[in-house]
């Protein structure tokens, strides 16, 4: 116990040292339960459970990846739901033979909490506690995270209507390639959006971009046409590293399209937007736009910025250039299909 005593009250000097990871609580780490600052709007909640083996590789993946991918994927829910971020809680459970398994336990938690805590305060999340625990196995951490949204900009999966465009954030696939690590959750994107331009549905891509559109477009009662010479590939899978094919789930042999469509992990958004207002956004690319000395829209994220106090450098702001929209498809009425068998990341029970 003595262990785990130390390691909380690090964790509790590194967090209340730090505004931004304690500006929504009352109360935060040192009680049974944290307390919430009251705010306008809906609260929002999220969880993911993230395991060595699945979603990681102890030994291989740095402990600061680890760390920072946890709580990115957790963030990039609350983005598809257009909400901004109050708080997170982090539960770590970790191997009784840590030593053989990860290392020094205290040094591998010390790592994986410096690497999640660039993107907390860079999207003001404060840190209100959690649980560790030790078990006969891997380690897992699973983090909650709360938000909330403005009633009338939440973004639903259920909001598609027929003839909507399908518009995606980003290029998609060769996540695998150490991208997933790396994402930047959509947050701020998509509360420009929800507040600047009609938006009807949204779900962020973590199981591939076919099962994910699938998804959506059930929610909606409607079929979802994806558009395959409009995808927009990335990069990272057009050029794949040399040892590729030690990287779990690569095919070389497997066309890059049908990578980009189940490989999973991009973390960009798919939006449902009316046909006039999905041709507005493709043809003026607001972030592009921004990030190139569009004023308006520049000092449209920068107010959403002070007003959530994220931490936004210049060099962030440059790298909106990289969120470009694209139209890859349309949602019809129709019978939804059978859930696609490119399921990227999508377990079978």
């Amino acid at each position: 116990m003595k262990s785990e005593e130390n390691l909380i009250r690090h964790f509790r000097r590194a967090t209340e040292s730090s505004p931004e990871l304690t500006r929504a609580l009352q109360r935060g780490i040192g009680d049974d339960a944290a307390i919430l600052e009251k705010f306008p709007g809906n609260l929002v909640v999220t969880t993911d459970m993230l395991c060595d083996g699945i979603d990681f590789i102890c030994g291989k993946d740095a402990p600061e990846e680890i760390g920072r991918k946890s709580l990115a994927v957790n963030l990039s829910d609350l983005a598809a739901m257009g909400a901004a971020p109050l708080a997170v809680v982090i539960s770590v459970l970790l191997p009784l033979d840590a030593e053989k398994r990860i290392g020094p336990t205290a040094a591998f938690a010390e790592r994986l909490f410096q690497g999640l805590l660039p993107t907390a305060r860079k999207f003001a999340a404060a840190i209100a506690g959690g649980d560790t625990n030790a078990w006969h196995g891997d380690f897992a951490i699973s983090i909650t995270a709360l938000g909330r949204v403005e009633p009338s900009r939440a973004l639903l999966r259920s909001g598609a209507r027929p003839g909507d465009r399908v518009l995606v954030t980003g290029g998609v696939g060769g996540s695998i390639f150490g991208r997933q690590f790396r994402f930047t959750p959509r947050i701020l994107e998509a509360l420009y959006l929800a507040r600047n331009h009609e938006i009807h549905a949204a779900i962020d891509i973590s199981d591939g971009l076919k099962l994910d559109a699938w998804r959506l477009a059930r929610e909606s009662g409607l079929v979802c046409d994806l558009d395959p010479a409009s995808i927009p590939i990335h990069p990272d899978l057009l050029n794949p590293p040399p040892d590729a094919g030690r990287y779990p789930g690569w095919e070389s042999e497997k066309p890059a399209l049908e990578h980009a469509l189940s490989d999973g992990e991009d973390f960009e958004l798919v939006l449902a937007v009316p046909p006039d207002e999905a041709k507005r956004l493709v043809d003026t690319q607001p972030f592009l736009s921004a990030a190139r000395g569009d004023e308006k829209t520049r000092r449209d994220l920068e107010a959403l910025c002070r007003e959530h106090r994220f931490r936004f450098t210049e060099e962030d702001f440059q790298k909106l250039a990289e969120v470009r929209l694209t139209e890859i498809g349309v949602f019809r009425e129709g019978t939804p299909a059978e859930t696609p068998s490119e399921a990227g990341w999508e377990y079978r029970f």
